[in-house]
């Protein structure tokens, strides 16, 4: 018995966000059609149908959709209403007709902007739908723009009050999945020797897996954004974040093509150690961040990537005074200086990442500007 409590409550925190949208979306329907009803508005269940479209992942989405409706269905009905109150369309070659002047310009305005979308379709209501010889056209106007209204209008209540999700869960999932996969990535990118790095055909789906998990990112900072234009969000612009995030990738890349072949010796027995310890203080301070991101406290400083950064450097340094580099070939050499760059510009990212992640705590962490030079 326990085991299975065990088990459920495990399945519900891995579905958590999609047991609060189906929550949401149950809600607003009841309540759509019980508004629609007690207005005694003749077709309720355009309510329900539009509250259920209009109900999104986060309160912003939300509120969005629910303006663009309002919008559309407005523009598109009194537009829709007008043409068939001017255009005769009582036989089936005067209703194409009407159709065509109703249509050409929502349905352009709709393919330039894409929040106008639902005005065709208002329109294609107003001027076609059955509605009896005792319902004139503008009574039939008003009542389905009602119906869409009150469903669009209880759609975005509820998505404020019952379980509101906001765009930072959003962000905050998405950051902490693209950290945890490069967190995995870094050091199997890092691998020193030819013997000991990953197959590179099985790393095509890891990465596929990779940029999918960044285009969630994307997503989730569009959301953000628009919390942001409608003052229900003091986040900071996510640009930022999801550039330091691409930059921390690009780095490990770099890594990886750097440390295609191994070294020759005793260059590879040096810097083989020194490779290692950076990817897995990178690793570390991925995953710590992660943490750290999702739950908003303040980002740890990736002083452990710095070091070891360091110690690279100083060994490479070494290496050079020692003329150890002299008779290397010229491929090795480059190679060599690809790598010294790609990790002094993981060390760099990682504390822009850093900084990125600091405004998102509560309170808000910062680095301190620097005092102007007297």
């Amino acid at each position: 018995m326990r085991e299975s409590q065990t088990k459920g409550a495990r399945w519900l925190g891995a579905h958590r966000a999609e047991v609060r949208a189906a929550t949401r979306a149950v809600v607003a329907a009841l309540l759509a059609y019980a508004v629609a009803t007690l207005a005694q508005l003749p077709q309720p269940y355009w309510s329900v149908i539009v509250s259920l479209l209009v109900v999104q992942a986060t309160v912003g989405a939300s509120l969005q959709t629910s303006l663009d409706w309002l919008i559309g269905t407005i523009g598109g009905a009194v537009y829709g209403s007008l043409v068939a109150a001017l255009v005769p369309h009582d036989d089936p070659y005067l209703v194409i007709l009407a159709l065509f002047i109703a249509l050409a310009p929502l349905a352009f305005l709709a393919a330039v902007n894409g929040r106008y979308r639902i005005a065709p379709m208002t329109a294609v209501i107003a001027l076609i739908v059955p509605r009896g010889p005792e319902v004139g056209a503008i009574a039939f106007t008003l009542e389905r723009t009602a119906e869409v209204g009150i469903g669009a209008l209880v759609a975005a209540g509820v998505s404020l009050v019952v379980l509101p999700s906001r765009a930072h869960s959003l962000i905050a999932e998405a950051v902490a999945n693209v950290l945890e996969a490069l967190a995995d990535l870094i050091p199997r990118l890092a691998a020193d020797t030819a013997v000991a790095r990953p197959n590179e055909a099985a790393l095509v789906d890891e990465f596929a897996a990779l940029r999918a998990k960044m285009s969630t990112l994307d997503a989730a900072a569009a959301e953000s954004r628009r919390e942001r234009r409608i003052r229900l969000s003091e986040d900071p612009d996510p640009a930022a974040l999801v550039m330091a995030v691409v930059r921390v990738r690009n780095d490990a890349i770099m890594v990886f093509r750097a440390t295609s072949a191994p070294f020759p010796e005793p260059v590879e027995a040096r810097l083989s150690p020194r490779i290692t310890a950076v990817a897995a203080a990178a690793s570390a301070h991925l995953r710590s961040l992660a943490r750290a991101f999702g739950t908003r406290a303040a980002p740890p400083p990736p002083s452990d990537v710095q070091t070891a950064v360091a110690a690279y450097a100083a060994e490479v340094d070494a290496i050079r005074a020692e003329g150890l580099m002299r008779d290397l070939p010229t491929e090795t050499v480059e190679r060599l200086f690809s790598l010294g760059f790609a990790v002094d510009q993981l060390g760099d990212n990682l504390v822009t990442l850093v900084d990125c992640c600091g405004p998102y705590a509560r309170p808000p962490v910062r680095r301190p500007t620097a005092a102007p030079a007297a």
